[in-house]
């Protein structure tokens, strides 16, 4: 009972962080509207969600506080190089570009993992995978041929498309590390620096200029698509596993198209609803192999017991 209480709750708290990652889009769109540019936000977000993330470490983490100089300078060479492009790419994306297009054009990202690893890992493209690009390619597809019939603006789509590629080496990178480092703490570590950069670049004294909606917003970014999207994801994959958590990111795409129509009025096409499902749909496939492969792995270790 305990095992299947546990199933559930993770369950629950992956779709929460997928959910809550989902208003990223939303709230940088309520920002730009108030007047502020893209490096303001990134100070904004990266600041409240580090102190956010840095309070939650403090309480149920503490012993993350303990790290070495080179976990320290690893997390400097991440954020400078892959996420600080990644974060500022999108909020100039959103700049330009509807949040719905956005979200659907990033998802490509898993496309980037899978060629890199096929060229730097010697990975075999499995039918799942195939069958997931297809699924994510045709979705953007349609948006894609929308959004050249309408004015959607290149530059936008280019730095979106950038986004993704960023955080596709950013996914790869921190693979790699969380296989020496812990997560959260590499994590707590690589937004300090974020942090640190946009405040050092926009001036510390601007925190005077900010308006009280500005901040209040801030507060949010940093709190539901940052802190709070990465503490319920990482308690999730301790309930559960890694690619039970990946599946629930599915929601994210539908979640997104929700939270604009209501929060931000943009209107949703039937082109729109039909990307979302066929992306949304390559997402679930994708990790359906990895859970077919976990499944496998816990049968064969039953057999041979």
């Amino acid at each position: 009972m305990a095992a299947k209480r546990d199933v559930l709750l993770g369950a629950l708290l992956a779709i929460a962080s997928a959910i809550t990652f989902a208003t990223l889009p939303v709230f940088y769109k309520l920002l730009l509207n108030t007047g502020l540019s893209s490096s303001e936000i990134m100070q904004l977000r990266y600041t409240f969600g580090f102190l956010i993330l840095l309070i939650y470490i403090v309480i149920f983490h503490r012993s993350f506080l303990r790290f070495s100089l080179r976990a320290f300078a690893l997390a400097a060479l991440l954020s400078f190089c892959l996420d600080q492009v990644t974060g500022y790419t999108y909020a100039r994306a959103l700049e330009s570009i509807p949040a719905t297009t956005s979200i659907l054009f990033f998802y490509v990202f898993p496309l980037y993992v899978l060629v890199f690893s096929v060229i730097f890992y010697k990975k075999k493209v499995t039918k799942y995978e195939w069958l997931s690009i297809l699924f994510v390619l045709s979705g953007c597809g349609l948006v894609l041929n929308k959004a050249l019939g309408t004015s959607v603006d290149g530059t936008g789509l280019m730095y979106i498309v950038i986004a993704s590629f960023t955080w596709a080496l950013y996914v790869l990178a921190l693979q790699k590390t969380f296989l020496q480092y812990r997560p959260l703490q590499i994590v707590m570590l690589v937004m300090f620096w974020t942090a640190f950069s946009f405040n050092i670049r926009n001036g510390f004294s601007n925190w005077g200029d900010f308006t009280l909606y500005q901040l209040q917003y801030g507060a949010l970014l940093g709190l539901f698509p940052t802190a709070v999207s990465l503490a319920l994801l990482y308690v999730a994959i301790q309930l559960t596993d890694g690619p039970f958590v990946a599946l629930c990111s599915a929601v994210e795409p539908a979640s997104t198209l929700i939270f604009s129509f209501f929060l931000l009025g943009d209107s949703i096409s039937i082109v729109q609803l039909a990307g979302v499902a066929l992306v949304t749909l390559g997402i679930v496939v994708k990790n359906l192999e990895a859970l077919d492969m976990l499944n496998l792995g816990k049968n064969k270790k039953v057999q041979t017991e």
